[in-house]
C-alpha cells in the first residue's frame, strides 16, 4: 500500500500502474458477481471514466447512471451500491491520487470542502469530448507498456485531473432542476445506455418513461442542457472507440454493432465528434504513446460558445 490506495483492492480490480501519488487500475464486476452490489467502502480518491452503465447509488447523494458520457468521482471511505443498467456490468477504468493531490485541485475551487474527509463534494459530471480522449490515451499507454515512465504518466495524469475538476466544478454539471424531472432525465439515460445498439424511438422512450414525446424532449434537454439525440451519438461513439483502437479490426462492423446505420454515418459522426476519421484514430492508438493526447486534442473542432459566452464576448466589443 502507499499514500494512494489504504487498502487491498477487491478481486474485481486490476492494477495497471503504480506510482508516488497516481495509481491507475480497471474494474470488471458481472452483475452475477457477488460483490456487485457492494464491494464496501472506496480505497482511494478517485476518477472512474466508465464503459458500460450502471445505477451508483451512494448515501446522502442523488443516484445517477454512470456511464460513458460522465466520470464518477469518488472519495476514500464512501459506501455505494451498484444496480444493474447494462448487461456487462461494472466496466470502466479508475484514476487514482493521493490525497494531498485532490485536496490541492479542490482548494481552487471548494475550500470550504478541501480538507475535509470528503473533498470531492460533487459525485460525478459529463465530460468534454477532449477529457474523454485524454483519459482513454493514457489508460491505454499504460495497458501497453510494461515499463511506463512514472514521472511522464503522473504528470499527465495531474493534468487530467486539473480537467475533470474544472468540468465538475464548471459549466459541464447538470443543473438543478425539480425530483421528477430529473428521475425522467434518468431514467432515458438508463434506456438509452441499455439499448444504445438498437433502433431507438423517442416514442418508445416517452412511452417508458410514461410521458408524452414532447415532454421528454423537453425534460431530457433542459435537465442535461442537450438532446436525446446528441446524448445518444455520443453514448455509440464512446462505446465504438474502445473497438476502434484494436488491430485489423473491421470498422463497418464497429458501427453496425455500435448502433449506426452504416460505415459512412459512423465515420461523419466520428469525424464531427473527434475531428478525425476513426481510421485515423487507429493509428494514433496503436502507437502507445503519450504525445498522442496533443495530437487528438489539437484534431478536436472547436466547441461552440455558450450564450452566456456569447453575451459577454458581445457587450466588451
Amino acid at each position: 500500500m502507499n499514500a494512494v490506495l489504504s487498502e487491498p483492492l477487491p478481486s474485481t480490480d486490476r492494477l495497471l500502474f503504480t506510482g508516488d501519488t497516481v495509481v491507475i487500475g480497471q474494474v470488471r464486476c458481472l452483475p452475477t458477481d457477488p460483490l456487485f452490489r457492494n464491494c464496501g467502502r472506496t480505497r482511494t480518491y478517485c476518477a472512474l471514466f466508465p464503459r458500460s452503465a450502471v445505477l451508483i447509488r451512494r448515501r446522502d447523494r442523488q443516484p445517477f447512471v454512470e456511464d460513458p458520457t460522465v466520470v464518477g468521482l469518488y472519495n476514500r471511505g464512501e459506501e455505494y451500491e451498484r444496480f444493474k443498467v447494462s448487461p456487462e456490468g461494472d466496466r470502466g477504468d479508475w484514476f487514482a491520487f493521493a490525497p494531498a493531490v485532490i485536496r490541492d485541485a479542490i482548494r481552487a475551487v471548494d475550500p470550504a470542502a478541501a480538507d475535509s474527509a470528503h473533498p470531492l463534494r460533487v459525485g460525478w459530471a459529463r465530460t468534454s469530448t477532449a477529457t474523454f480522449l485524454r483519459q482513454r490515451v493514457i489508460y491505454e499507454h499504460v495497458r501497453g507498456t510494461s515499463s511506463a515512465d512514472a514521472v511522464l504518466v503522473e504528470e499527465h495524469c495531474v493534468q487530467l485531473l486539473d480537467a475533470i475538476v474544472a468540468e465538475a466544478y464548471g459549466g459541464h454539471r447538470p443543473p438543478a432542476d425539480s425530483g421528477r424531472a430529473r428521475d425522467i432525465a434518468e431514467t432515458v439515460r438508463a434506456i438509452v445506455d441499455r439499448r444504445f445498439a438498437c433502433a431507438l424511438t423517442l416514442q418508445s422512450i416517452a412511452e417508458e418513461v410514461e410521458t408524452s414525446v414532447f415532454h421528454v424532449c423537453r425534460i431530457f434537454r433542459r435537465v442535461y442542457g442537450t438532446s436525446i439525440h446528441r446524448y445518444l451519438t455520443d453514448v455509440r461513439l464512446r462505446r465504438a472507440l474502445e473497438a476502434v483502437g484494436r488491430q485489423h479490426v473491421d470498422l463497418g462492423q464497429v458501427a453496425l454493432d455500435a448502433g449506426f446505420s452504416s460505415h459512412s454515418h459512423f465515420t461523419a459522426a466520428f469525424r464531427r465528434a473527434f475531428g478525425i476519421p476513426p481510421s485515423r484514430y487507429q493509428g494514433y492508438r496503436l502507437t502507445s504513446d503519450l504525445s498522442a493526447i496533443h495530437a487528438l486534442v489539437r484534431c478536436l473542432p472547436k466547441e461552440p460558445m455558450s450564450r452566456s459566452t456569447c453575451c459577454k464576448a458581445r457587450s466588451t466589443c
